[in-house]
């Protein structure tokens, strides 16, 4: 001011005025221009007050994943952020069912979702999250990211859909409108933070002994942090006090709120599988809609494509079919039809269907060759009841049949019909012969004139 605008120097005010007036400004207005959208959102926007009056324990489950703040080592040494898939209660805030995986996926979403079915029996609905782990098209849908031409393909029934689970997508960017966050922020600042090898979210948060500890081998190992994932959930996460808003339940963990909300629930509301076995019928993972090809059927699991074959594969080529299997244990898969739902087979993998391009094991090829010469075998078996169950004595003429077949036409058609009425003609000898035939133009059959002749005879009578 004083080298570009001297003249106004001096009536500027003191920089106390300047505070008065900046103090006068709104929070509102500050966190948005000062701290940024996500503090804004966070501390101005209005937010959603659930109700829980009509809510209770299973009614539903929200699902999600988490990134650990912590280094882990594998089982090939390799250091790396392991990642937690959680489903817990809405209602109670308890952590019903989880898994820890390395890199997250369906199977793992269906791991988590087993593990809670097992403890807790089945939710009516459950709410997730939009990544690819909770999208897949057999588990629940695509979600939000549905497509129009997807919208369009033939598609079995989802697992969810199956069971008769009813299903939520989150908005797309909405995360604080799922609790589940706010328990992973709890799994962060008691769990995590113990392990030594925690980073936090950010460089901020890094501890400086974390390249210490990293340098020198001080890392936990996966099986380690699993063991200690499990203990710690149901040993302090769901027995921390419960701190939703329900009424009639202060004092009380998390685990008594679900146990003593369930107590309410009529056993025609909890659903719980028969057995393990029916659980793991119940949540395999269904491929989509496909032909039987030559090859059998296949599923694709790491980009890579397994072959199943029966020995019924031969005879329904062409037929479109569906696959359920573990993805865990691929060995066998079960083969249902797609239009009626109805189990048909299960398959095994053929492992003579998959071979590398450059092989030099023999082996390879005889086992491809025992499965040709077995298909080869059976279609001739097929062919040769087939011939052997004809009666050679009684056996029928092809062309007696066609013949048949065209007599038959010729009296559905009643034949050629004659004119009764036409014009006659004559050779040039019969001409000759008779000069009067020069006159005859038309001739009418005599049947219709006698025909004729009676119906005027009994009209005279």
């Amino acid at each position: 001011m004083r080298e570009y605008y001297p003249e106004e120097y001096a009536d500027i005010p003191s920089e106390r005025t300047f505070r008065r007036q900046a103090e006068k400004i709104p929070f509102c207005e500050t966190a948005l221009m000062r701290r940024g959208k996500k503090y804004f959102d966070d501390h101005c926007m209005p937010y959603v007050d659930r109700i829980y009056d009509d809510l209770h324990a299973n009614d539903i489950w929200v699902a999600d994943n988490y990134t650990c703040d912590f280094t882990s080592k594998g089982e090939n040494g390799k250091l790396h952020r392991l990642y937690l898939t959680m489903f817990m209660d809405a209602f109670s805030g308890m952590a019903v069912g989880w898994h820890v995986t390395e890199d997250p996926s369906v199977s793992d979403t269906l791991l988590a979702f087993r593990n809670g079915v097992l403890r807790c029996g089945f939710p009516q609905k459950v709410y997730m999250d939009n990544g690819s782990e909770f999208t897949g098209h057999d588990l629940a849908g695509r979600g939000h990211r549905t497509r129009k031409s997807w919208n369009k393909e033939e598609r079995p029934a989802t697992i969810m859909e199956r069971i008769g689970i009813g299903k939520i997508f989150a908005n797309p960017r909405n995360a604080d409108a799922k609790a589940v966050e706010r328990m992973f922020r709890t799994f962060k600042e008691h769990f995590a933070r113990e392990i030594p090898t925690y980073l936090g979210g950010n460089v901020l948060e890094r501890p400086e002994s974390y390249k210490y500890k990293i340098k020198h081998g001080i890392v936990p190992e996966d099986q380690q942090i699993r063991a200690l994932i499990d203990a710690y959930m149901d040993g302090e996460y769901n027995q921390d006090p419960y701190g939703g808003k329900a009424k009639g339940f202060e004092g009380m963990t998390r685990m008594q709120v679900w146990n003593e909300s369930m107590k309410k629930k009529s056993p025609d509301e909890i659903r719980r599988p028969a057995s393990e076995h029916t659980l793991d019928l119940l949540l395999k993972r269904i491929s989509r809609a496909q032909k039987i090809k030559r090859n059998g059927v296949f599923i694709t699991i790491c980009g890579d494509k397994l072959w199943y074959y029966g020995e019924e594969t031969l005879m329904h080529i062409n037929e479109t079919v569906y696959i359920r299997y573990d993805p865990s244990d691929p060995r066998e898969a079960r083969i249902y039809d797609m239009e009626t739902d109805k189990y048909l087979w299960t398959w095994k993998l053929a492992d003579e269907l998959m071979m590398d391009y450059i092989t030099e094991n023999i082996k390879d090829f005889e086992d491809m060759g025992k499965r040709t010469s077995a298909v080869r075998k059976a279609m001739l078996n097929v062919k040769n009841g087939i011939i052997g169950a004809v009666d050679h004595n009684k056996r029928i003429d092809e062309l007696a049949i066609a013949v048949e077949r065209f007599n038959r036409k010729i009296k559905e058609s009643n034949g050629i019909i004659q004119p009764t009425s036409y014009t006659p003609v004559f050779a040039e000898e019969e001409i000759e012969e008779h000069p009067q035939l020069r006159d005859i133009t038309q001739i009418t059959s005599i049947i219709e004139l006698m025909s004729a002749n009676a119906q005027a005879a009994r009209k005279d009578g």
